[in-house]
Order: C-alpha cells, then structure tokens, then sequence
C-alpha cells in the first residue's frame, strides 16, 4: 500500500481493514484476520515494497509503447488517417524494449551487447585514426558518426542499467558533466560581458584574448618539450583521445553492478 507520504500509515491499514470487516457479509474475516500481526507485517514490508520494481517497470513501459503504437497504427489505417507519424511510436517502443533486453544486468543480451560494443568502439576508432592519418576526412566523418550513435545508445543502456539497480551513479556523472558545460559557458559569457561594459582586462588584454594567448604560449611550450611526432599525433587526435576518456569512465561506472557476485555457499 503506496502512500503519499512515502511512510508506512498504519491508521490507513485499519481503515481498510475495518471497511472490509464493515462489508463483510459472512463475518468470517474477524476470524480469519488479525489486526496486529497484519499491521506489523505492513510496518516490516512497507520499506522494500512501496515502490514499484525498476526492472519491471521499464520492461512494461516498452512493452506498452510498442502496443499503444500498434493501436494507434491500426486506427489510422482504418480511418485513412496519414499513419507515418503514430508508426514511430510503435518502432520507438520496439527500440526502447530491445535497450531494456540488452540493459539487464548480468542477464545473457547484456554480456552480448557489452562484448560487440567493445568490438564496435575499436573498429571505429581505427576507421577515424586510418582515414585521419589518410587525409579521408568523409570517412573519418563517418567514423565519428557511427562512434556518436554507439556511444549515444551505450549511455542510454548505461542509465537503465544503473535505475534496474536503483543506483544513480551514471545519472550523477552525466548531471556533472553537463553542470560543468554549462557553468563554463556561463563563466565564458561573463568574462566577455565583464570586458564590453565594465572594461575588465588582464595584462591590457581582454579575459578571453588573454586565456586564448596563454593556451597558445603553452601549446607552443608543449611542441617544444615533446618530439614533433608525438605533438602531431596529440593534436590531431585529442579530440578523439577526450572522447575515449569519457567512454572509458563512463564505462567504469556502468560497469559496477555487473561484476559477479560470490556464490552462495552450498552447506551439505
């Protein structure tokens, strides 16, 4: 019995059970019911039983999407009704049910899908480091394409995996990684707000234009501390070395609720 108060409320409990005893027309549940160990049985399982279970519940969204979708397909067939647009709603609850099936923790789809996307990321990586190296940039395009559909559909099972566990450890980072975004783009627009109408400068230089003149003294401090080679690869790739670190820590935080648990021991 869910409450609005998300506590146990044991005068609601005796009021269903009085209204049952109250219409009762045998008068059998006096017997058959006792008050207190019922209300004690409410108290003790209230805590892991007043919420629904995340798995099931996710897996019965998708599977009411798919059907809703259906229906509304089906509906606008019959009335000769453009039915292009109600279609995405049952292919969207398709897609949804097969990130659910493959978010499972620990189950076989999930081990399947973890290991082919292993096997996906590299290939696309060597597709964007071949065709950067190559001079290809339509394939390299293409290699960044395809790694921001997997990284994309990789996060979304990540989220769903960490709600089955009822964990929010995905959720938080992501909730970070765009409060930082957003609190640097809010510090850019500052600093240059701070310049146009208050004349703030640094070193007789603008905010921005001061940073930007920093960050190349230490670039150039850089290539000439690190061979030509190594410098040339780091700059062309580390837009692709900062997307694999991403990947790299979100994957560590997925991956927390799918290690293996000990085995029970088996007493004879």
């Amino acid at each position: 019995m869910r409450t609005k108060s998300r506590t146990a409320d044991c005068k609601l409990l005796d009021q269903f059970i009085e209204n049952l005893k109250t219409r009762d027309a045998t008068g059998q549940l006096n017997n058959l019911i006792d008050d207190k160990v019922l209300r004690q049985h409410y108290v003790d399982t209230f805590p892991t039983r007043s919420r629904l279970e995340p798995e099931s519940t996710v897996r019965t969204a998708a599977r009411a999407t798919t059907v809703i979708g259906k229906m509304f397909t089906a509906l606008s067939d019959k009335r000769n009704v453009n039915s292009n647009f109600v279609a995405w709603i049952a292919r969207f609850g398709q897609i949804f049910s097969s990130l659910v099936e493959v978010s499972v923790p620990r189950s076989i789809p999930n081990l399947l899908f973890r290991h082919w996307l292993k096997l996906l990321y590299l290939f696309e990586v060597l597709l964007i480091v071949g065709a950067t190296l190559l001079a290809q940039p339509a394939v390299a395009q293409l290699g960044w394409t395809l790694l921001g559909i997997s990284a994309s559909v990789n996060i979304i099972t990540w989220w769903l995996s960490d709600f089955m566990q009822r964990k929010r450890t995905v959720f938080r980072f992501l909730i970070l990684v765009l409060g930082t975004a957003f609190a640097l783009l809010a510090l850019i627009g500052a600093l240059k707000i701070a310049w146009l109408f208050f004349g703030l400068t640094i070193d007789g230089l603008p905010p921005l234009t001061w940073i930007g003149h920093n960050l190349q003294q230490l670039s150039a401090w850089f290539e000439s501390k690190l061979p030509k080679a190594v410098w040339g690869f780091v700059q062309r790739f580390l837009p692709l070395l900062a997307a694999l670190l991403g990947i790299l820590v979100l994957w560590k935080l997925g991956g927390q609720g799918t290690r293996k648990q000990s085995s029970p021991r088996i007493e004879p």
